[in-house]
């Protein structure tokens, strides 16, 4: 696989044209987003192709993740992406890798049928690393999951990867 170039821009006056600058020599433009909604982060998204959301496990980071999902979706109704939506990720992130926290959030995830996104990637020092927290997810589920969550009934559905819904468990 070629490098892929990371760019870091959080100027919001140079974003725009940093992420057009790429797209002229790569077919896909990632955003990684801040988690939450600035004009930076409006500008990123409005040119990017995919764009990753942060989501630590905390009742207000899921608000803010949401807060973002919404943001994609305004674009996503915009002239400008007619024909080219954006594509949105979320990233759980403040999780360290095989503690009792993590574990339980992807038992949850996993419980609820959301896939894991399988993929390997290297960090900051050029190591190799699995993420095993990042999922993906259509907008409407993950606003049916987030009040099923709130309401307390999320354990009494599974996602569906091939029908990409939320599906009620049967009793028994």
């Amino acid at each position: 696989m070629a490098e892929i170039p990371v760019v870091a821009d959080a100027d919001e006056a140079t974003v725009g044209q940093s992420i057009r600058t790429l797209r002229e020599t790569h077919g896909v433009v990632i955003v990684d987003t801040a988690g939450f909604r600035n004009r930076t982060q409006i500008m990123a998204c409005i040119a990017a192709d995919v764009v990753l959301i942060p989501l630590k496990p905390a009742p207000d980071d899921v608000d803010e993740a949401v807060a973002m999902l919404n943001l994609v979706r305004e674009l996503n109704e915009t002239p400008e992406r007619a024909g080219r939506p954006i594509e949105a990720a979320l990233v759980m992130t403040m999780v360290k890798p095989g503690t009792v926290i993590a574990r339980a959030v992807q038992r949850d995830f996993r419980k609820a049928g959301v896939p894991l996104l399988d993929i390997e990637i290297k960090d900051r020092f050029g190591n190799p690393v699995v993420p095993r927290e990042w999922f993906l997810v259509p907008f409407n589920v993950v606003d049916e999951a987030v009040e099923r969550i709130k309401d307390g009934t999320i354990k009494s559905y599974f996602y569906d990867p091939q029908q990409a819904r939320l599906v009620e468990r049967k009793a028994g």
